[in-house]
């Protein structure tokens, strides 16, 4: 864990000015220019319509509208930064089971895929960046969906029968939620009035 979540990611962070140390700035430009972008992201008091804090993101309550184009005769097209609402709520539970079976059972790779959602995702609780979006939580959702993946894999082979059919049935749920949401997220021309079947909740508006 300290390795992962430690001296590698330092690492990495490090060895990306290795072309600003390469043309002659020293260790102390480097820390005066980390000073500089923590007082610039903190110096930010501005507003965006659809920002949106850490701790909505895991229930996607604040989706980024991203295009809107009026084509005339009633006839629009949207692009919504919007994930799969079935995917995501539920990924949500399924991060809360693995909070609880990584505590009880102590399973590594379970811990492993846990730490790595919240390393990705708390820290931004005590960030200076006032102005976020959702899309600051993708990173830490990938590991929601191998969290989610798990305990998917766990029923699929729990019982032979039941548990299968369940996972089907939710392969086949997120498929719908998926052709269902895909006209708000890829600009696919309809009437106005259809808009509104796609805002489930009053704050995606």
């Amino acid at each position: 864990m300290a390795l992962a979540f430690g001296v590698l990611p330092l690492l990495v962070y490090v060895a990306t000015y290795i072309p600003f140390f390469y043309f002659g700035n020293s260790f102390t430009d480097f820390l005066s220019l980390q000073d500089a972008m923590y007082g610039y992201h903190g110096s930010v008091v501005s507003h965006h319509p659809y920002e949106s804090g850490w701790w909505q993101w895991p229930l996607m309550l604040e989706p980024l509208y991203l295009h809107f184009d009026d084509l005339g005769k009633g006839i629009r097209s949207h692009i919504y930064m919007l994930g799969n609402p079935f995917i995501w709520w539920t990924g949500c539970v399924f991060f809360v089971l693995g909070v609880v079976q990584a505590i009880r059972k102590e399973y590594p790779s379970l811990i492993f895929a846990v730490v790595s959602v919240l390393a990705l995702w708390l820290p931004w609780a005590v960030s200076p960046r006032k102005i976020t979006f959702i899309y600051h939580f993708l990173p830490a959702f990938i590991f929601v969906l191998i969290i989610s993946a798990y305990f998917l894999d766990r029923l699929w082979n729990m019982n032979k029968k039941y548990g299968k059919i369940l996972v089907i049935l939710y392969l086949l749920t997120a498929a719908g939620v998926f052709f269902y949401f895909y006209p708000i997220t890829a600009a696919v021309q309809m009437e106005g009035y259809k808009h509104g079947q796609y805002m489930w909740l009053e704050s995606w508006k």
